[in-house]
């Protein structure tokens, strides 16, 4: 009887023990605490300076918590200073910097997307990405006064600053805190939605030559040539011409070029898919992703899109929402483009925060 007792609390202990030896393994969301993230040893390693221990601290309405602006705890932040007290002699270079670090039950993939939406309504700000920090980067603000964004396997999203130690240090502190938590590929961002790949008709004896051009175009679209991406969809969304001579106009063809253009960077192709989402041509209508290409296209200085998305700033009320479509429209007229003089622009409204 006690053998028989005995052997299934063994088997229970080796699958324990295995259970935690794998635990034990790094992952990409290890819950660790700001300071434990980044340490001293750390901070000092980058900025050059000798510093104190740091301090955790709860955090207070930061745009890591999006909508809710809930008071943190104190494992959630860490601040970094060595000059706290007037009494105390003040360094020769003073340093401050907060770091933050949340983590959530599950992935999310609008995770970045939503941190961008909170500094698109709430500030004046505009976000600039930052590609190969984490799975996904952004940072903030002035030159001089800089907020970094750094997110990790769908989990994870770490902040530093605001602060005046530079864009460069705080990249640097950012790496330091992204050693702790091993590695990811998760992919964040929207995935636009109803776009499929068009299929190339079986030649014919003697295909036509916008069929050979088509073929011609879809082989360099394929091995990833943007200009052939672009091309090939502006082939499929002009059309061919039906027997009674009106144009067949293949719009899901041309959102799955464009977009395949656009996540390489053309900002014309983005612009171009950004109306197809608008009108619901070839795609479900969607007002959210065709703002979001617009934006991508107007901060890639294409002009085109930039009195669209004044118009669509126009719209909303928020507490900055004025002072970007008036920033839009401005910048618009500056490049030449008729549709919108800065003589138009909306008077903007007081931010919330700054």
């Amino acid at each position: 009887m006690i053998l028989r007792t005995m052997r299934p609390l063994a088997t229970y202990s080796v699958l324990v023990l295995g259970l935690c030896m794998l635990s034990s393994l790094p992952a990409y969301a290890q819950h660790k605490t700001a300071c434990e993230l980044l340490t001293k040893a750390d901070a000092e390693a980058v900025l050059g300076v000798a510093l104190p221990p740091p301090r955790a601290d709860a955090p207070f309405r930061s745009l890591l918590d999006n909508a809710d602006f809930i008071t943190g705890t104190p494992g959630q932040m860490c601040y970094f200073t060595n000059y706290e007290s007037n009494n105390a002699p003040k360094p020769t270079r003073v340093v401050a910097f907060n770091f933050q670090v949340r983590y959530a039950a599950t992935p999310d993939a609008h995770a970045v997307e939503e941190v961008h939406k909170q500094v698109d309504t709430r500030t004046y700000d505009h976000p600039t990405d930052l590609p190969g920090l984490g799975d996904a980067a952004f940072w903030t603000g002035a030159p001089n006064y800089v907020t970094l964004f750094v997110y990790l396997g769908g989990t994870t999203r770490m902040m530093i600053g605001p602060s005046d130690i530079g864009l460069e240090a705080e990249k640097a502190l950012a790496v330091k805190a992204l050693a702790r938590l091993g590695k990811s590929g998760f992919a964040y961002g929207p995935q636009p939605a109803g776009l499929t790949k068009p299929v190339l008709s079986k030649l014919a004896a003697k295909p036509s030559a916008l069929d050979q051009l088509k073929g011609a175009l879809t082989v360099k679209a394929d091995a990833g040539d943007v200009k052939a991406q672009r091309a090939l969809a502006e082939l499929y969304q002009s059309g061919t011409l039906a027997p009674d001579g009106s144009a067949q106009h293949d719009y899901a063809g041309a959102a799955y070029w464009y977009y395949q253009a656009s996540v390489h960077g053309d900002a014309r192709a983005a612009y171009a898919l950004a109306i197809l989402y608008r009108n619901g041509l070839g795609v479900p209508a969607d007002a959210p992703q065709a703002f979001q290409l617009l934006q991508k296209a107007a901060d890639a200085n294409y002009v085109p899109a930039m009195p669209l998305l004044s118009d669509a700033y126009a719209s909303q009320k928020t507490p900055v929402s004025g002072q970007r479509a008036t920033y839009w429209a401005t910048t618009a007229a500056e490049a030449g483009d008729p549709v919108l003089r800065p003589s138009e622009s909306i008077t903007p409204v007081s931010p919330m925060f700054t």
